[in-house]
């Protein structure tokens, strides 16, 4: 078991330009296994580099949860959910308008902490239109999952479309999958018409467990991505013939699933996730190591990752 560290009901006084602000006065800490007893886990990050925090669903936080894409009430134990809500600040609420595309509210599965379960079938969540990986833009995703079968594609967190089923230069955005080796795999479209550029694992990822998993990708090449598992990388190189800069796309960001807009007999996406999501950081910075290794032993201390 990993050591939880920190002090329970410390009080420390704050640095000038501790957490990059002026703060002064008290504050209080609380070591974070003793606010997860308590059921209080923060809705502001606890790192000095929020700033860059563009999306944060954390399923453990039941009041995050709901059964209405405008609200409405709580989502009770195995209830579907409608509305997944963002505790960035920034209201990139992941929803589901159809009902029977909803995964489901499951309580203390991990840790006694609460998950969302997406069937494999037909459930996703789709966000808003942000983090288009273009030149220039950086972005870093880390998120706790559970695949619950082994030898299919599915995909963790997308933002792709445009008019083609398969990947390709015609088909714009950046997909995070699982593929049907078990291995992890960023890709993407690419503007330059040679096809796709991508960053596969080296290691397979097991079905047995909740997993933390990370891509960081700079300068919106995936030549340039890594991927960690439980914080170890597990990246090789890319492997495309064309690793340049990624194209643009005006679709949202999904949870789940890929979406494409080709004319398919199974509708506007596919590759849907069947497991557990457990939580999701998005930043649309290539975080630092020590910035990367913080926010990935914070999901594995608080969902019981060894």
């Amino acid at each position: 078991m990993r050591g939880r560290g920190g002090f329970i009901g410390a009080n420390v006084t704050p640095a000038s330009a501790a957490l990059n602000s002026a703060a002064s006065g008290v504050w209080t800490v609380r070591e974070a296994e003793a606010m997860r007893r308590a059921g209080t886990w923060p809705r502001a990050p606890i790192f000095g580099f929020g700033a860059s925090l563009q999306l944060w669903l954390d399923a453990s936080d039941a009041s995050t949860l709901y059964d209405s894409t405008s609200g409405g009430a709580l989502v009770a134990a195995d209830g579907a959910v409608a509305r997944w809500e963002d505790k960035s600040g920034n209201a990139r609420h992941a929803k589901q308008a159809t009902s029977d595309s909803r995964p489901q509210r499951k309580v203390g599965v991990f840790n006694g902490l609460d998950i969302l379960r997406f069937d494999g079938s037909d459930d996703f969540l789709d966000s808003t239109d942000f983090l288009d990986l273009t030149s220039g833009q950086q972005i870093t995703i880390v998120a706790a999952v559970k695949s619950a079968v082994t030898g299919v594609i599915q995909t963790i967190v997308s933002k792709y479309g445009k008019s083609s089923f398969s990947i390709s230069s015609t088909a714009d955005g950046w997909m995070w999958r699982l593929l049907d080796s078990n291995k992890v795999d960023f890709s993407g479209g690419t503007d330059e018409g040679g096809g796709v550029s991508r960053r596969l694992s080296d290691n397979t990822v097991s079905a047995s467990g909740l997993t933390v998993l990370t891509v960081k990708a700079a300068a919106g090449s995936l030549s340039g991505a890594t991927l960690y598992r439980n914080s170890s990388t597990i990246a090789s190189s890319a492997t495309a013939s064309n690793a340049e800069t990624l194209e643009d796309t005006s679709y949202a960001v999904t949870v789940g699933a890929l979406r494409y807009t080709f004319n398919h007999t199974s509708g506007k996406y596919l590759q849907f996730f069947n497991g557990d999501i457990a939580e999701i950081i998005v930043y649309n910075s290539a975080l630092s190591d020590a910035d990367r290794n913080n926010v990935e032993s914070y999901l594995m201390s608080k969902w019981g990752i060894t």
